[in-house]
C-alpha cells in the first residue's frame, strides 16, 4: 500500500484532481485494513500525518505589506518550491490551508474508528507478571498468545531509558525467541508453569498477556500488548 506522505498531498507538479484522487485511495486501503482489524501501521501514520498537517496549518501565515500578501510553510514541505513574486500569495496560502483541512476532514473518521479498535483490543488484554521482580525494567521476557493459530510467541526485551528536557521516555526492543503450542497432548491449555519452562534466564520478569482475542497478530495484538508492557514499564 502506498503511504501517506506531505509530498502526496501538496504536489505543485501534480493535477489537483490526480492528487484528490490518490489520497482518497490511499485513506481507503487504510479503512479497508482497520475494518479488518489490522490498526498497524495504518493507525501509526493517520496519527502522524494528522499530527503533521495540523502543525503545517500553523505555520501558513499571511504577512500584510505594500507589495504583496506572503505565506510561510514549514521547512517539511519542501516541494512547493520558490514562490514568483508577481503570485498572489494571499490566495495561494488560503487554498493550502483549505485543502489541508479538507485532507484532515477525510483523516478523522477513519483515524476514530481505528483508535476505536485500539482500545477495544487494549480493553481484551490483560498483562500479566508471571516471574519475577516488578521493579526491574531493564530487560525481561514478554510472551503474547496468537489465538488464530493457537500458538505462544515468546520475546526477550530490552526497555531503553531516553532523557530529554521535560521528561525521562522509555522504548522498548523486542527479540523473538520461540513459538510453542497453546494447547497440550491432552488439549489442555498450556499452564503458566509450563511456559516458564521455556524462559532461558528465568531470574528476569516475565510478562503475560492473556487474550480471547483472535484479531490479526502482527497488525493488532502483537503491537497492542508491547504498548501495554511498555506503559507497565514507564510506571
Amino acid at each position: 500500500m502506498n503511504n501517506l506522505s506531505i509530498a502526496t498531498i501538496i504536489n505543485p507538479e501534480q493535477d489537483s484532481e490526480l492528487t484528490t484522487y490518490k489520497i482518497l485511495g490511499i485513506l481507503k486501503g487504510h479503512l479497508g485494513d482497520i475494518r479488518k482489524y489490522k490498526i498497524y501501521p495504518a493507525l501509526s501514520e493517520l496519527i502522524g500525518m494528522s499530527v503533521r498537517l495540523e502543525n503545517l496549518k500553523k505555520t501558513i501565515t499571511k504577512t500584510v505589506s505594500t507589495d504583496n500578501d506572503i505565506f510561510i510553510l514549514d521547512e517539511e514541505i519542501t516541494t512547493i518550491g520558490e514562490q514568483q513574486p508577481e503570485k498572489d500569495y494571499s490566495e495561494d496560502a488560503n487554498d493550502s490551508a483549505d485543502f489541508i483541512n479538507w485532507v484532515i476532514s477525510q483523516i478523522n473518521p477513519i483515524l476514530e474508528e481505528g483508535i476505536a479498535v485500539f482500545d477495544f483490543a487494549d480493553q481484551n488484554m490483560e498483562l500479566k507478571l508471571i516471574n519475577g521482580d516488578p521493579l526491574f525494567k531493564e530487560e525481561g521476557y514478554l510472551i503474547i498468545p496468537d489465538n488464530k493459530t493457537a500458538v505462544y510467541n515468546i520475546y526477550r526485551f530490552n526497555c531503553l531509558l531516553f532523557k530529554n528536557e521535560k521528561y525521562p521516555e522509555r522504548a522498548i526492543k523486542t527479540e523473538f525467541i520461540q513459538s510453542i503450542p497453546g494447547v497440550d497432548n491432552n488439549e489442555n491449555k498450556i499452564q503458566h508453569r509450563t511456559l516458564l519452562d521455556y524462559i532461558a534466564n528465568i531470574t528476569l520478569p516475565v510478562y503475560l498477556c492473556e487474550t480471547e482475542l483472535d484479531f490479526p497478530y502482527e497488525e493488532n495484538i502483537y503491537q497492542v500488548a508491547r504498548k501495554q508492557l511498555l506503559n507497565t514499564l514507564s510506571s
